[in-house]
């Protein structure tokens, strides 16, 4: 992870991969930002079923 101050004067962390991804061609950035996009919804999917099974042991009724 990498600081980056911003436009605004504000400082956002960003992975070395999405800062690689930016120097790439506009399409390839698309690319690459739908594919860890979809990466993070499979994961927020599955950490909510974990939730929800959790809730439901503790919860029955």
């Amino acid at each position: 992870m990498r600081r980056i101050a911003t436009s605004g004067g504000g400082i956002r962390w960003r992975c070395q991969a999405s800062l690689d991804a930016a120097r790439l061609s506009p399409a390839a950035r698309d690319a690459w930002g739908r594919e860890k996009t979809a990466a993070n919804r499979l994961v927020a999917r599955g950490v909510m079923e974990q939730l929800n099974q959790r809730r439901r042991l503790r919860d029955p009724g």
